[in-house]
């Protein structure tokens, strides 16, 4: 688990010189006025930040575990003519916390918990002012969320991991401004809710609130 954590944070590094090469492609084949009148067409790349009210309800000393990074990539089509159209995509999030705890012969340790979640979501949107500089929207759909839980020590050596699966609603909003025919800046936020997750007996509060940058690349 840590060293998956690692190669998020590696992977998080690289979005920079990923995102100027994608601008890059991009911008040499960006949609004309009339296409983008004509469809709300693009991939979007949200980074941003989760909100759980209590991540480990039965565990309070975690309280770092409420907050978790965020990053996800979707795809979301609507033509103009269309009532609402219809987005996917994959998400992820990554906390994690540690405490120091001392045993009975006085030996002070390190205990370190970290939960990974992935989410692969699909559902409705309806764009307003397709063709337009500034467009909000508004979505909702179905999400399956996976849950991966590590606990590993240091000083003690070895780890723990446990995994569950859950399926949830999603309802999410925001509003995105061109500026430039091939891409746009905006933010995003989320609600997912009606989890029901477990791990090792305790249970997990997998239900956010989110809130996001959005990088959105017309095509």
């Amino acid at each position: 688990m840590a060293a998956r954590a690692r190669g998020a944070l590696a992977a998080l590094r690289s979005i920079p010189p990923i995102l100027l090469g994608l601008t890059s492609a991009l911008a040499c084949a960006a949609p004309s006025a009339e296409q983008r009148a004509a469809a709300e067409r693009r991939v979007d790349l949200l980074l941003g930040m989760r909100f759980h009210s209590d991540a480990l309800p039965d565990v309070p000393d975690y309280e770092d575990l409420d907050q978790a990074a965020a990053f996800a990539v979707g795809f979301t089509y609507q033509g103009a003519e269309d009532f609402v159209g219809f987005e996917f995509g994959l998400g992820s999030g990554l906390a994690e916390d540690e405490e120091l705890r001392q045993d009975p012969g006085g030996l002070l340790y390190d205990l370190d918990l970290e939960l990974f979640s992935t989410e692969l979501y699909g559902g409705a949107v309806k764009t307003f002012g397709i063709g337009e500089p500034f467009r909000p929207y508004i979505g909702l759909g179905l999400a399956l969320v996976a849950l991966e839980g590590e606990v590993s020590s240091a000083v003690l050596g070895g780890s723990d991991t446990q995994s569950d699966y859950s399926p949830a609603g999603y309802l999410h909003g925001g509003a995105l401004f061109d500026v430039s025919p091939c891409l746009a800046l905006g933010l995003d936020l989320r609600w997912l809710f009606g989890t029901q997750l477990e791990l090792d007996d305790l249970e997990v509060d997998g239900d956010y609130l989110q809130a996001a940058f959005v990088l959105g690349f017309h095509f």
